[in-house]
């Protein structure tokens, strides 16, 4: 009987003991659970309180609240909200990029290509002349409302993803493969820069992008091969069109002054040949004035002239007298020096 009383005691202090120690636990429970709501929002931070969903404070001045402690209600009566306003976000999307694997060596490449892409594991993007292509590009963004951004909803950053994916699908599809590769990838990354920012505003979003960026776009890997020969073939095009324009730049000049040459000697051979005819000309003119005057002395002086001008070209003179009527003409023989 003393033995049963015993245990029955030994048994009632144990149940008081855990009930005291389950007391203890509650309490520490609900203090642990009471001050869940105090919040220590750093330097760099700004929070908002949403109180059963909505934000606390009348003005915008008492909503946002700076660095300290933040005293609110525990969860899910208030939910603390905290945004690193002044910091530069990055967000890289790959949903429109190949899908890669880590290798042996631990690079990340891509995966053994298959004939065609599959489009649940590859993202891709068509072009408006019907080509493929696949890019990756980042956005960089700032928060610069933070009660629109509070209340925009759980993920921003998938909302961002969301427009940027829909907006390159869309610009792509009205571009040429070699613009989107190429000299059109400025203009493409700013016109989807602006529409996605309207699209943001448009849904007060309280986000704004400093830039998107490609990081790389390129044709699927089944005809990247192919891609890459026209690429090298438009890169000799334009240096041999470079080559070309260098020639030029370098003959030209030398062949306008060798024309100017021949235009000049030219310019001056007509000039000495019309000074000459009209020299002529006017010797003629006088000498058929002294003609019309007196033709026999003129005939005279013109024949001895002529006379003079060709003795003056001979070397020897060789005269041989008349003969007489019924006479043999005399024989002569020259001799030639020999060559």
């Amino acid at each position: 009987m003393k033995s049963e009383n015993k245990s029955l005691r030994s048994l009632g202090e144990a149940f008081n003991v855990g009930v005291k120690l389950l007391r203890i636990a509650l309490i520490a429970g609900l203090a642990i659970y009471a001050f869940s709501g105090v919040k220590n929002i750093q330097p760099n931070e700004s929070a908002i309180i949403l109180r059963l969903g909505r934000i606390v404070g009348r003005t915008e001045a008492g909503r946002i609240r700076g660095a300290g402690l933040l005293l609110g209600f525990p969860y899910p009566i208030d939910e603390v909200v905290r945004v690193r306003v002044r910091e530069v976000n990055e967000l890289e999307i790959g949903d429109l990029w190949y899908s890669t694997e880590r290798g042996k060596d631990g690079r990340v490449n891509r995966k053994n290509l298959s004939p065609s892409i599959d489009p649940t594991e590859e993202g891709y993007c068509i072009t408006g002349d019907h080509y493929i292509v696949q890019p990756r590009v980042t956005v960089k963004y700032q928060v610069n409302d933070l009660v629109s951004f509070a209340l925009l909803q759980d993920n921003p950053e998938q909302l961002i993803r969301n427009v940027v994916v829909a907006e390159f699908t869309q610009k792509i599809g009205s571009m040429t493969v070699d613009d989107v590769l190429t000299g059109g990838k400025k203009h493409l990354v700013n016109s989807v820069l602006k529409a996605t920012q309207d699209i943001l505003d448009t849904l007060n979003a309280g986000i704004s992008l400093l830039s998107v960026e490609f990081k790389e776009v390129v044709p699927p890997g089944q005809v990247i091969q192919a891609f890459q020969n026209v690429v090298s073939a438009g890169i000799q095009r334009k240096t041999e069109v470079e080559k070309a324009k260098s020639y030029r730049a370098e003959e030209i000049p030398g062949a306008e002054s060798e024309a100017n040459t021949i235009i000049r000697q030219a310019e001056a051979y007509q000039l000495s040949i019309l000074a000459k005819a009209r020299s002529d000309v006017t010797g003629f003119e006088s000498l058929l004035i002294q003609y019309r005057k007196d033709p026999k002395v003129v005939r005279r002086r013109l024949y001895q002239e002529a006379m003079e001008h060709i003795f003056s070209n001979v070397g020897r003179q060789y005269i041989f007298p008349k003969v007489g009527s019924g006479q043999k003409p005399p024989t002569f023989r020259l001799l030639l020096p020999s060559q």
